[in-house]
């Protein structure tokens, strides 16, 4: 059941605060000839969001780690219980037997976590984008007796606490094990369709973060030295390919969310193998060059999405195919990058047409 057929059901324990229509977004340019698998057959279809909402229920309940959200009378509600790789019917909660008794947290908490929030991409597009969603629903902190966030064992998930003004005691935190219940949750569904972000979620994440864009004059290439999946073999030769363009290297895990913004709102150009670290393009200028690397067995449109939403010219290059070749099952983010002779050749070429040397 969705949640507005459960509201209106159940009118005198839930509401909905607000609501706001589907839309429809430019197709993202791309400087690339083509995708193949992974990415939409059908472009245009990639275009269409999905409206968001923000509501409230009484007696709510939440469950990790995959989070579900399940209303008074035990109905999950599908819009804001995702489950990657799963649909809402096989979701964790469904699959439960047995529930352990819940926690009960008194007064009005704002959900903000997501599946999948603790990584730095789904924690900055649609963990923090929530708050601003609460707040346009005419409500703000001092009204809340606190948040349901997925952590705070991140450094870029301590930061963004402090920077919104939380206090680590209003925090609880959603993981293998949680179940709360709320004496009054304020629901908002995720910002856009799952791996999408919409036009007012940049400017959001440059205003919290004091990183606005400026002038693009540096050529940034994120590294994933400490990455389990999706590092590039080859990095050293792609190092010394980088460097004659006069691009920086930067390890994203050694910097502040503040200090990535800052860089990339100079940026020119960003480059790196396909990562949370490009997340930070939101702070780019529009008009800056974004370039992925990718293993072909596992290929995502989130930033090429992005890149759209944000006005920035956007391409890949495709890494060695793995032995069999075969694409990655559903989910499945895995494998190291190799560009090899023939990728540095095509990123040279793409980096020489858009850029030219300094």
């Amino acid at each position: 059941m969705d949640i507005g057929t459960w509201i209106h059901a159940h009118a005198g324990e839930g509401r909905m605060l607000l609501q706001n229509p589907a839309w429809t977004a430019n197709l993202p340019s791309s400087l690339s000839a083509s995708y193949g698998p992974g990415f939409p057959e059908n472009p245009k279809e990639f275009t269409r969001h999905s409206g968001h909402f923000v509501a409230k229920i009484r007696g709510a309940y939440i469950t990790g780690p995959s989070v579900g959200i399940i209303t008074p009378d035990r109905r999950l509600l599908p819009e804001v219980s995702i489950e990657f790789g799963h649909p809402a019917e096989r979701h964790g909660a469904m699959r439960r037997v047995l529930f352990p008794k819940p926690t009960h947290l008194a007064g009005r908490w704002g959900l903000l976590a997501v599946t999948g929030g603790n990584s730095y991409y789904h924690h900055m597009t649609e963990v923090l984008p929530r708050v601003e969603m609460i707040r346009r629903a005419g409500l703000r902190e001092a009204g809340l007796a606190g948040w349901i966030v997925n952590g705070s064992s991140h450094p870029y998930q301590k930061e963004s606490w402090e920077r919104l003004g939380f206090p680590a005691g209003t925090l609880r935190f959603v993981g293998d094990g949680s179940y709360y219940q709320c004496e009054s949750l304020v629901i908002p569904s995720l910002p856009t369709n799952p791996g999408r972000i919409t036009p007012w979620i940049p400017p959001f994440l440059q205003t919290l973060f004091g990183a606005h864009p400026k002038h693009g004059t540096r050529r940034l290439y994120f590294r994933r030295p400490k990455a389990g999946s999706r590092g590039v073999e080859d990095e050293t030769e792609v190092l010394k390919l980088l460097a004659s363009f006069s691009f920086e290297a930067v390890d994203a895990e050694t910097m502040t969310v503040q200090e990535q913004g800052r860089i990339c709102a100079e940026a020119q150009a960003i480059v790196g193998p396909h990562g949370g670290a490009i997340t930070n393009a939101v702070f780019a200028p529009p008009g800056a060059l974004l370039v992925e690397f990718f293993n072909p067995r596992y290929l995502n449109p989130c930033y090429w999405q992005l890149a759209g939403i944000c006005g920035l010219r956007h391409a890949h290059v495709l890494g060695q195919p793995d032995e069999d070749a075969r694409p990655a099952p559903a989910g499945d983010a895995s494998g190291s990058i190799r560009l090899g002779t023939a990728g540095r050749l095509a990123l040279a070429g793409l980096l020489e047409r858009e850029l030219g040397r300094k």
